[in-house]
């Protein structure tokens, strides 16, 4: 299916985008669809002095659920002055999903309607029995090729086919040059039909001919749409997978956490099938190399705070990998979205940090982001109090 209003959204397609916040000067922007897998954004506050994200990402033309991207990210000191760091996560997603429908009618306005592929028409009439048509002229009834059958007349067309516990319907409306989807129900079996009051209505326990097939009437069809994708409420929460159920829990802290599940809330709140989760990988060999601390006082497990990286970053060093892959969930339903794009933001905080006169490293030039962080002073290894 392919939205008329850009025909290039007939797939489910993922692209995410790094951009680079901080500080110290100004920031800068890193797109995963560039031609480059890797690429490192400079942030300086003197000539000698320079803090950088680095990243890995090769992206891919087609994000699926379940499907893992390695996505390395990490911090390296380009400078000459030994410093702190802190990194911060942002998120956000836009796309489009399934609308409410267009009413259907004679003339109906087409706006952002779901255009049928030829395959996907095909696939709608395959029951080879077409039940309904308004379509001025054509006769409903058995059509001898399900392959070969195309419309000529505009109108709309409903097919009829066997299911193992009854019937169901399919179809499309025809403009007369192109094709276009309607909105479907689910039935009870889980399979989908034709949204609409047919008549006579479907006996889902008949399982031979009803009325020679034939619907005598179909009102309240509606034409598939699109819309922007609409969310709920965000949560970024330290994640772990269940060890018997294998489903996702909040981690008890930063200590237990594996991942750092984004969970987009779908529009109906009733249900879970329309939400999108994406699940970002920690770095377990390097992990305890960084303390999460969501605010000034202490840790929590929704992450809206920051990541301390536990060492004086030396000069010329690298800190390793905050998160190593990203993953769109393989809970996420293919209903929950048409296109969407996911754009994580990774934001950099670095201080200097130089001995005094007297040789010795001082909390002083931390205490402002953690009031309670101290500092070793011959190491300057700083400790990110969880108090």
């Amino acid at each position: 299916m392919k939205n008329t209003k850009d025909n290039k959204k007939d797939k489910k397609v993922l692209i995410g985008a790094l951009g680079i916040a901080a500080v110290i000067t100004a920031g800068s922007t890193f797109a995963w669809f560039t031609s480059s897998d890797e690429v490192t954004n400079r942030l300086t506050a003197a000539a000698d002095y320079g803090v950088s994200i680095t990243e890995t990402f090769t992206p891919p033309t087609e994000w699926l659920p379940g499907q893992e991207i390695n996505k390395d990210v990490s911090a390296v000191n380009t400078g000459n002055i030994d410093a702190y760091v802190r990194l911060d996560l942002k998120h956000a997603l836009q796309g489009t999903q399934l609308g409410d429908g267009i009413a259907y009618s004679s003339n109906p306005t087409l706006t952002n309607a779901v255009e049928l592929t030829d395959a996907e028409r095909k696939l709608l009439q395959a029951g080879g029995y077409l039940a309904y048509t308004d379509a001025t002229g054509v006769e409903a009834g058995p059509i001898n090729n399900s392959n070969s059958f195309t419309p000529t007349v505009k109108g709309l067309y409903i097919f009829r086919r066997q299911i193992t516990d009854g019937f169901a319907y399919s179809g499309y409306y025809f403009d007369g040059s192109k094709y276009y989807a309607l909105v479907n129900t689910k039935l009870d079996n889980g399979d989908l039909t034709v949204d609409a009051v047919l008549t006579p209505a479907p006996a889902p326990a008949d399982t031979g001919a009803k009325d020679d097939g034939k619907l005598t009437g179909v009102t309240g069809v509606k034409i598939q749409d699109t819309k922007d994708l609409v969310t709920g409420d965000v949560t970024s929460v330290l994640s772990k997978k269940n060890g018997t159920t294998g489903a996702w829990e909040a981690a008890s802290g930063w200590d237990d956490a594996t991942h750092i599940l984004v969970t987009y809330a779908g529009e109906d709140a009733a249900s879970t099938d329309d939400d999108i989760v994406i699940a970002l990988e920690l770095d377990s060999a390097n992990k305890s190399k960084w303390t999460y601390k969501q605010d000034l006082t202490g840790d929590a497990t929704n992450v809206d705070g920051y990541f301390y990286y536990n060492e004086l970053l030396a000069a010329g060093a690298d800190t390793g990998n905050l998160i190593t892959a990203a993953t769109l969930d393989n809970s996420v339903q293919s209903g929950a979205y048409l296109d969407l794009t996911y754009d994580l933001t990774v934001g950099l905080d670095s201080v200097q940090m130089t001995k005094t006169e007297a040789g010795v490293y001082e909390n002083k030039s931390i205490t402002p982001w953690v009031s309670n962080a101290t500092v070793d002073g011959s190491t300057g290894d700083p400790t990110w109090s969880r108090a």
